[in-house]
């Protein structure tokens, strides 16, 4: 907790420094953080960059959604490549995740935390309400599907390497498996396993989407198994695209430089051409 607390007052004092600078936005939270303490309502940090420093423009901007144990602070480089490709990025922390997690375990539905961001972003008077999207990676592609499909504000969604189903949970590695022990709020293996298989079903979330949608695995990926990713590749509507990348591993780090600009060349266009139409 003493390390959360040091990278989270580290990334605030650097924000401003960065280029373009991280400009914190407090949001308010759905109703489980609201409910989590004493006080009736409480906020939620996030960081939103522009491409430049022009604030009389209307940026498209995506949300970019960590994985199981990621944070708001560690997705620079993912939003470095959006925003030379001209489009703003959100980050924020989740249920499970960096700040978030002490007040709110894994195991509460994610889009209406999408949601919460997205209805923040509409008042900002910089932001194109016509181009907001969505990018997650591993258990944050499985948040982006799930945001994308019922959140009708979404103009396009990315998920890279989601989790596909929860019943796969007893196969992932015994790492990866504490960790949601730990996300979950340091509750058994048992407790955890049934947070999974309840909150992870990435097929199901595909029926629900409406907007572009771009879905990229690994074939070596040693967390989603095969089987799981090649489920997605079913067809589920002209909206949806699933890519399995054969040499890729999960979240196909060990080929990011290749991958990584293709991604980021995807959402980015979607988002270009709603706002601009």
């Amino acid at each position: 907790r003493f390390a959360e607390a040091r990278r989270v007052e580290l990334y605030r004092r650097a924000s401003s420094s960065l280029c373009p600078p991280a400009i914190e936005v407090m949001i308010d939270a759905p109703g489980e953080l609201a409910r989590a303490g004493p006080d009736p309502v409480k906020k939620v940090r996030a960081f939103l960059r522009y491409p430049t420093n022009e604030r009389d423009r209307k940026w498209p901007c995506v949300i970019l959604l960590g994985g199981l144990d990621s944070t708001k602070e560690e997705s620079r480089l993912f939003e470095e490549l959006c925003l030379v490709r001209g489009v703003a990025t959100c980050t924020f922390d989740g249920p499970g995740q960096g700040e978030t997690a002490y007040d709110v375990p894994l195991g509460a539905r994610f889009d209406t935390w999408v949601s919460a961001v997205v209805s923040a972003l509409l008042t900002i008077e910089s932001i194109n309400p016509d181009g907001i999207g969505v990018v997650g990676r591993s258990l944050g592609g499985t948040y982006a599907l799930q945001a994308a499909g019922y959140e009708p504000r979404l103009k396009a969604c990315l998920a890279w390497s989601p989790l596909v189903s929860g019943r796969s949970f007893s196969g992932l590695p015994a790492g990866v498996r504490r960790t949601f022990e730990y996300a979950c709020g340091g509750v058994n293996a048992d407790v955890a396993e049934r947070v999974a298989t309840s909150l992870i079903d990435s097929v199901a979330e595909i029926a629900s989407i409406e907007c572009p949608t771009f879905i990229s695995h690994g074939a070596r990926d040693r967390i989603v198994p095969y089987e799981d990713q090649v489920s997605l590749n079913q067809p589920s509507g002209s909206v949806v695209e699933s890519v399995i990348q054969p040499n890729g591993g999960h979240c196909c780090h060990n080929i990011a430089a290749t991958v990584r600009p293709q991604l980021a060349d995807w959402i980015t266009l979607q988002l270009k051409e709603v706002a601009n139409a």
